[in-house]
């Protein structure tokens, strides 16, 4: 009797470990043309990265791609990463290992010069047991509020 109830409460208890979140992904404005030539709007775009400590990971000016590894927090106004849920007895999952990107791409057009920025991340969700132990990990996709875009579009040319 006492081996039934040791494994139901263990099935019980890590049935209930699986971690994950509800997020939605929202429709953002993250391009704009300008009329500008494109050395204006390509540094313009080099400053605004350079003015908010966003560490450029590569850049190559002919190609016109601008990628960065940046830490942003989950749920700050940039990216939204939902409410972590699962949990084990009373310890509840929580995130770690929250990262977030933003590539951009400057182009010439006929119409302008159009500048595209995204931005998007991940997280894992963990639940860690009394001890401290890892008992399960997800990874979840983090999505854009779109804040990030828009400061960025907003400064060039100004």
């Amino acid at each position: 009797m006492k081996k039934t109830t040791l494994v139901l409460t263990t099935l019980l208890l890590t049935a209930c470990a699986v971690g994950t979140t509800t997020v939605q992904k929202l429709d953002v404005r993250n391009s704009q043309i300008y009329m500008d030539d494109y050395s204006a709007v390509w540094e313009s775009t080099i400053d605004w990265l350079a003015s908010n400590n966003i560490p450029l990971d590569k850049m190559d000016k002919e190609s016109g791609l601008i990628s960065s590894r940046y830490a942003l927090a989950a749920n700050n106004e940039y990216l939204n990463c939902g409410e972590p849920t699962g949990q084990i007895g009373f310890r509840k999952a929580r995130f770690e290992g929250i990262y977030g990107n933003i590539n951009i791409i400057v182009r010439d057009k006929e119409a302008g010069v159009k500048v595209t920025a995204s931005v998007f991340g991940g997280a894992d969700v963990v639940i860690r047991n009394g001890y401290g132990v890892i008992v399960s990990t997800t990874n979840v996709q983090c999505y854009t509020n779109g804040v990030l875009e828009r400061d960025l579009l907003d400064s060039i040319g100004q």
